[in-house]
């Protein structure tokens, strides 16, 4: 118990913990396995979907996965031990400059939930996070996440005093022999990416996000051009990240006007961003790309094609998610996910899919 400084464990049963189990920091390769031992037990309890790549977590490989973990910043992986083995383990990501984000995870085996251990390395996380922001003068984020599946994750947030900021839902197309045909857009011409159109896609895609139909105000002229520099890397990086052959690009003469940057692994494909210019949505642009992408998609192998959006608590009819309305996908009339907002409110999320063969993630926020 010597990781756990007691006030974390205040209001826990200390004594049991501390007879039952050990702390260790992560120690290396060697640790992996164990680790995804953890998430292979949560698998069926929590309901994880093996293909999902909004919750990518539990299912990457194994090299993916050993990445992932040492990318974490120094001594915040925490693993708890019983008689030589791991039943738990929790890690953090970091990232920002302006603005530090803290996303803990904290993944406890079915057998030993209701202990208080989950509780336990949670606060511990939260106790690092802060530690490793100390000094620092830019403000911090301390972020959680959980799938609708994960229930005891989502109780135990909740109980630590986070709330929900907004929730990740995932659409699942998987019906490949029924693909409707391409349709065509008066005006628009449609090409797969090139390397040579990588900056033009960035700042298109970067645009389109920036001016999303919910945002008061426009950027225009000189600040336009000047927010598209600051986001110009990361979707440069989004852009190249995409396998050319899936992903589609919708041109009006020589500008990019939209796109779908997708990619598969396996046998699943993602649909990994999707946007289109402002001016000329609701006109079957994204329709357009979306058959585009499942074609190819299709052609390429894949069994089924996944994306995920992101929806605040006021913005189930706005933002990305009308992007996404495309009629190949299935809309089920009935048993779609909600959540639960700080204020109690009841979020109603259209699900393109049944809601066993979908994530939702909920992105919750601790002040």
């Amino acid at each position: 118990m010597s990781l756990l400084e007691p006030f974390i464990v205040a209001g826990l049963d200390i004594a049991s913990l501390r007879a039952r189990f050990t702390f260790r920091h992560y120690q290396g390769l060697d640790d992996i396995g164990a680790m995804r031992a953890v998430h292979d037990a949560c698998r069926v309890h929590d309901q994880i979907d093996p293909y999902s790549v909004c919750y990518s977590i539990p299912n990457l490989p194994v090299d993916a996965y050993a990445r992932l973990v040492q990318a974490a910043p120094p001594q915040a992986t925490l693993l708890a031990v019983e008689e030589g083995q791991v039943v738990a383990h929790a890690w953090m990501e970091a990232w920002g400059h302006e603005e530090r984000a803290y996303l803990w995870h904290v993944w406890v085996m079915p057998h030993v939930r209701g202990l208080g251990l989950g509780t336990a390395m949670h606060r511990w996380g939260e106790v690092r996070a802060r530690g490793l922001h100390r000094g620092d003068p830019h403000p911090a984020l301390h972020l959680a996440n959980a799938t609708e599946g994960e229930q005891d994750a989502v109780a135990l947030l909740y109980n630590e005093g986070y709330h929900l900021s907004f929730v990740s839902p995932e659409l699942v197309f998987d019906d490949f022999d029924a693909l409707p045909p391409v349709p065509s857009v008066a005006g628009l011409t449609f090409r797969n990416l090139e390397p040579s159109a990588h900056r033009a896609v960035a700042r298109a895609l970067g645009e389109a996000n920036l001016n999303p139909p919910e945002q008061g105000g426009r950027w225009q002229g000189e600040e336009l051009e000047r927010q598209l520099d600051l986001v110009e890397a990361e979707w440069l990086e989004r852009v190249q990240s995409a396998e050319p052959s899936l992903s589609p690009v919708a041109w009006e003469g020589n500008v990019v006007v939209g796109g779908y940057l997708c990619r598969r692994s396996g046998q699943v494909g993602e649909i990994a961003q999707v946007a289109v210019r402002e001016s000329l949505r609701g006109l079957g642009v994204a329709q357009a790309l979306a058959a585009r992408s499942l074609s190819a998609l299709k052609a390429s192998g894949c069994v089924t094609a996944r994306l995920y959006t992101s929806i605040g608590p006021d913005e189930a009819e706005t933002g990305p998610w009308p992007l996404c309305h495309v009629p190949q996908i299935r809309v089920p009339t009935e048993g779609s996910p909600s959540a639960v907002s700080q204020d109690n409110a009841i979020i109603d999320l259209i699900v393109f899919a049944p809601p066993h063969q979908s994530e939702t993630m909920l992105c919750c926020i601790k002040e």
